[in-house]
């Protein structure tokens, strides 16, 4: 399949640049020795993570994701926008963290698949924000905080994310794309998490901000 990539790629007048290609396992044979793979008379290398679409992959029985790089990128800007700002209101702080910093831990979270810890993870390091803007200590709860500032925890705001991605797709122009999301709704487990999608009128939102403010534990739309 390679070879006839590079075949295509003469005709195009284009040229696969190895040095900067990678090979990744998933599977249950992904500890196997594998034999080397070559693109243009140069051997690709094996790795156990790849950055693709700035996600990093992980190799292994099945796909995952790392989010160390995501963590160590927004913990560099929110103390760069923090040095520059700390004589200024603690709301314009907040949101200058929130459009320049919160995107930075939010980036894919609509397609890919985390699990509970990452999410516990993430949800920690945007409520370090708040502590530090506003002087919490490590140990404080900060949840009620945002309910009163009108703002959503991390979780709660993936989930937003994710019903506004969904409407995208079930109603958007593209019929393509509108036809894919319902076969896969149709094919996987998610019937439940989208329902509360097609009731309209921000129905989906207004059940996430009352899940928030209630103190519950996230619930699935």
């Amino acid at each position: 399949m390679l070879d006839s990539c590079c075949a295509t790629a003469v005709e195009l007048n284009l040229q696969f640049n190895a040095k900067n290609s990678h090979c990744i396992a998933f599977g249950k044979l992904n500890h196997n020795v594998l034999r080397p793979i070559v693109l243009n008379n140069s051997t690709l290398t094996w790795v156990p993570v790849v950055k693709y679409l700035g996600v990093h992959l992980v190799s292994g029985r099945k796909l995952s994701f790392v989010i160390n790089p995501a963590k160590r990128s927004f913990f560099m800007a929110c103390n760069a926008i923090l040095s520059h700002t700390k004589h200024n209101d603690e709301i314009i702080q907040l949101s200058l963290q929130e459009s320049h910093c919160l995107s930075i831990l939010t980036y894919g979270v609509t397609a890919v698949s985390l699990n509970v810890s990452q999410h516990n993870e993430l949800n920690a390091c945007w409520n370090s924000v708040y502590r530090r803007i506003f002087g919490f200590h490590k140990w404080e709860s900060v949840r009620s905080f945002i309910d009163r500032l009108g703002r959503l925890d991390f979780k709660h705001l993936v989930m937003t994310y994710k019903v506004r991605l969904y409407k995208k797709l079930a109603y958007g122009a593209n019929s393509v794309m509108s036809d894919l999301f319902y076969v896969h709704l149709m094919d996987t487990d998610y019937v439940t998490e989208c329902l509360t999608v097609f009731h309209g009128n921000g129905a989906a939102i207004d059940c996430i901000r009352t899940d928030f403010t209630s103190g519950c534990r996230p619930s699935t739309y």
